[in-house]
């Protein structure tokens, strides 16, 4: 297409005028005659014509096209991938711009540069001149995405909440209803409460989070790839809860936004083995958490994975991990964690899809906190698009945790049993996607019972994501 214009630019142009002996040539005849020249293929003139308009104009977008073309016609995507990214930033028309990263695309990956490849191709869908373009621009992505051992993804979901650190706002601990005293010859002269970090406090959260995964080996029935993981959620408090905790300390340390903010880093190897009726993945993974500001465990895991496929339109999905938990102090009790999931998975005749999992974890510790048995049930429906261009996701859960030795002055008979009980959908708006990613809108409500009411709680949150499209 826009060789089609350069070359009737160059038709229309008027001849150069002679001038004491030297062709005198206006920008517009330079760029006719760099596109002559190129059509007759003449390549050294037209590069003659180009580098001259460049020249003159560094930003010229006529010169910048022609020379990506003759570094096409050259093979050399080294030269191609510059002449791109000059065209991207001096194309005058989007549909300029989406043929420039296009090319850049084309560029990176004939120098075996997927990542970057997938990176001009995401720009590209920033200009598509319409939905067929797109469509193809998309389906390119995920063709490099295929090839391209590295993959990369990242994620930002944001949320206001009037009990951001999941506090309680009891005025007295009880337990099955009696409240937790200091006694002295059996007179309570100290009933407890909550403590200052405990307490619920409103603001806003934000998770960010990083994954990378890099293939090592694969061939026709196995793959072994590296994996690597970073994220958390992070706390603002509001200026309210600011002020309510101003002289307050934790340990000795004043309580901020740092003390209810809690990180993660992981990375590991896994290996993946096809098979006729699904696969089998074996993986290990090493990991540190941070938590109120300091380190406060590393962990190790090792892992066993199996998808078994029924038919088209079913698997059964069974998980086994055992995990060490460390605790960052040497005098504090350390973590052992075996965790038991089943699911299974379903694609409707809508083109919907339901899933179930269910997970058994029984965590051992000598610290009463740390030690309990939970069982976890959850259901998600993939909904059919309500709208054009919307995606509705919906899940619900329950969860039962026991801490079997749980204690304040003297254990908690029969234990701390707490049950938790949620449901929430997602609603993604793939019909505002740039470059790939959509804003989410998450919907949550959440309510957790306990046989001691500071570990009560409900509440409804909305929160804001962007998540990628494909």
């Amino acid at each position: 297409m826009l060789r089609t214009v350069l070359l009737a630019l160059a038709l229309a142009a008027p001849l150069p005028a002679l001038a004491q002996d030297a062709l005198v040539l206006t920008p517009d005849q330079m760029r006719a005659a760099a596109v002559a020249a190129l059509q007759a293929g003449d390549a050294g003139a037209a590069e003659q014509f180009a580098r001259a308009l460049l020249a003159r104009d560094p930003d010229d977008p006529v010169a910048h096209r022609i020379l990506a073309e003759l570094a096409i016609a050259a093979g050399d995507a080294t030269a191609l991938r510059a002449q791109a990214a000059a065209l991207w930033r001096s194309a005058p028309t989007l549909a300029a711009r989406y043929e420039a990263a296009r090319m850049g695309a084309f560029a990176a990956t004939q120098e075996d540069r997927l990542t970057l490849a997938q990176f001009w191709l995401r720009r590209a869908m920033t200009v598509a001149p319409d939905a067929d373009a797109l469509r193809q621009t998309v389906s390119d992505f995920r063709a490099v995405r295929e090839r391209n051992p590295l993959s990369l993804e990242f994620g930002l979901a944001v949320s206001p909440s009037d009990n951001v650190n999941g506090g309680s706002d009891v005025d007295y601990i009880r337990v099955d209803g009696e409240i937790v005293c200091l006694e002295i010859g059996g007179v309570c002269i100290f009933p407890m409460s909550p403590s200052a970090i405990d307490r619920a406090y409103s603001g806003w959260s934000y998770a960010p989070s990083l994954a990378l995964s890099y293939r090592l080996r694969a061939d026709a029935t196995s793959q072994t790839r590296a994996t690597f993981q970073a994220g958390g959620r992070g706390v603002l408090l509001s200026d309210a809860a600011l002020a309510e905790l101003e002289g307050q300390d934790h340990d000795g340390e004043p309580i901020d936004n740092e003390t209810f903010s809690s990180w993660q880093i992981r990375a590991g190897i896994d290996h993946q083995i096809a098979r006729p009726d699904g696969s089998l993945t074996l993986s290990a993974t090493l990991g540190r958490d941070w938590a109120r500001g300091e380190r406060s465990e590393d962990n190790l895991s090792l892992g066993l994975g199996r998808v078994l496929t029924l038919n088209e339109s079913e698997a059964l999905i069974f998980g086994l991990s055992h995990e060490w938990h460390l605790d960052a102090d040497p005098g504090e009790a350390d973590q052992i964690r075996d965790v038991l999931r089943l699911g299974h998975v379903r694609a409707l005749d809508n083109g919907g899809r339901l899933r179930f999992d269910l997970s058994l974890t029984d965590a051992r510790s000598d610290n009463y906190q740390k030690d309990f048995d939970r069982v976890g049930l959850t259901a998600s429906l993939s909904l059919p698009p309500p709208l054009p261009g919307v995606r509705l996701d919906t899940r619900a859960g329950v969860t039962w945790t026991n801490f079997p030795t749980y204690q304040f002055f003297d254990p908690v008979p029969g234990g701390r049993s707490d049950i938790a009980v949620s449901v929430g959908a997602d609603i993604t708006f793939d019909r505002w996607s740039w470059a790939g990613f959509s804003p989410q809108v998450q919907l949550s409500a959440e309510r957790t019972d306990s046989n001691i009411n500071q570990f009560e709680s409900e509440g409804v949150t909305v929160g804001f994501a962007l998540v990628s499209t494909f």
